[in-house]
C-alpha cells in the first residue's frame, strides 16, 4: 500500500534535512587547518627523533665493531684471519657509504634544481648531516686499514723463516688493501671537483639564498677535497699500534662470527633507518602543504 504524495514529500524533505545535519556535524567534526599542521608538526618531530635515536644506536655499534677489529693482528697460528675479516669489514663499510654517498647526491640535486617539495634548508641540513656520517664511514675505513700489520710487527714471532713467511702472507693482503683505499680516496676527490664545477656553473644563474647555499657547499666540497687528498697520502703509514693484540685461529674465528652476528644486526637496522627516513621525507612534504593551505587561508 503506498503512501499520499504529501506523506512521502515530507518523509523525503525530512530524510534530506537528517542528512545536511549530519553533513554539518561531519563539518563540525573534522579539525582546522590549524589543527591538522600541529598534528603533522608533531609527527615530523616525532619521526625526527626516531631517526636521530636509529641513526645514532647504528653509529655506535659500527664504532665498537671498528674498534674491537682495529685492536687484533694475526699471528702464524691466525694466519691471515684477521687480516681478512678487515679486508670483508671494509667492504661492507664501503657499501654503507655508498648508501650515504647516493642519498646525498638525490638531495643535492634536489637542492639546486628546485626539484622537491622540501624547503631548501631543509635539504642543505639533510646534506650537512648525511655528509657528517659520510666522513665518519670513512674515517672507520682508513682506520682499520691502517691497523693492518706493518713488517716491523712480525719480529716477535718463533724463528726467522716462520716470521718472514707470515709477513709476506699478511703483507701482501695488507699491501692490496691499502692500494684499493687509496684509490676509492682519489676517485671520490675527483667526483667531488666535479661536483664543485657543476655548482660553479650554477652561480650565475642564483641570487639571494640560494646563491648563499651553493657558495656554502662549494666550500664545504673544497675543504672535503683537501682531506681526502691527506688521507689518500697517508693510508697504511699507522700499522698495528703497540697495544694490537695478537690472535690465534680460534680467538679470530669467534670473532668473525660475534661480528657476523653484529653485522646483521646493523642491516636491520639501516632498513629501519631508511624506512624512517621514507616516512620522514613523506611527512614534510605533507606539512609543507599544510602550512601552505593554513597561510592561504589566513590571507582572506
Amino acid at each position: 500500500m503506498s503512501g499520499s504524495p504529501k506523506r512521502i514529500v515530507l518523509v523525503v524533505m525530512v530524510l534530506t534535512l537528517l542528512q545536511l545535519m549530519g553533513a554539518r556535524m561531519a563539518l563540525s567534526q573534522m579539525p582546522s587547518t590549524q589543527d591538522q599542521v600541529a598534528r603533522q608538526e608533531a609527527k615530523v618531530k616525532e619521526l625526527a627523533a626516531k631517526i636521530m635515536d636509529q641513526d645514532e644506536s647504528i653509529d655506535q655499534r659500527i664504532d665498537k665493531m671498528v674498534n674491537e677489529l682495529k685492536a687484533m693482528q694475526d699471528t702464524p697460528d691466525s694466519r691471515t684471519r684477521v687480516t681478512f675479516i678487515k679486508q670483508e669489514s671494509i667492504k661492507k663499510l664501503n657499501n654503507s657509504l655508498k648508501w650515504y654517498q647516493a642519498e646525498r647526491a638525490r638531495r643535492l640535486t634536489a637542492m639546486r634544481t628546485g626539484g622537491s617539495y622540501l624547503p631548501k634548508e631543509q635539504l642543505t641540513n639533510d646534506i650537512a648531516k648525511i655528509e657528517a656520517r659520510i666522513n665518519e664511514r670513512v674515517t672507520d675505513i682508513i682506520g682499520l686499514t691502517d691497523s693492518f700489520q706493518t713488517q716491523t710487527d712480525f719480529s716477535r714471532y718463533g724463528d726467522a723463516s716462520d716470521a718472514t713467511r707470515h709477513n709476506q702472507r699478511v703483507g701482501d693482503r695488507s699491501v692490496i688493501v691499502q692500494d684499493k683505499v687509496e684509490d676509492a680516496l682519489d676517485a671520490d676527490s675527483k667526483k667531488l671537483e666535479a661536483e664543485v664545477a657543476r655548482l660553479k656553473g650554477d652561480l650565475p644563474y642564483k641570487k639571494g639564498q640560494d646563491r648563499e647555499l651553493i657558495e656554502q657547499q662549494i666550500k664545504t666540497d673544497e675543504d672535503t677535497i683537501r682531506k681526502r687528498r691527506e688521507q689518500a697520502d697517508k693510508v697504511g703509514e699507522g700499522g698495528a699500534g703497540v697495544g694490537a693484540k695478537p690472535v690465534g685461529s680460534k680467538e679470530a674465528f669467534r670473532f668473525e662470527e660475534s661480528l657476523k652476528r653484529d653485522t646483521e644486526e646493523v642491516k636491520a637496522d639501516m632498513r629501519k633507518l631508511k624506512s624512517l627516513l621514507t616516512e620522514f621525507d613523506a611527512a614534510r612534504v605533507s606539512l609543507q602543504s599544510l602550512r601552505k593551505v593554513l597561510k592561504n587561508e589566513q590571507a582572506r
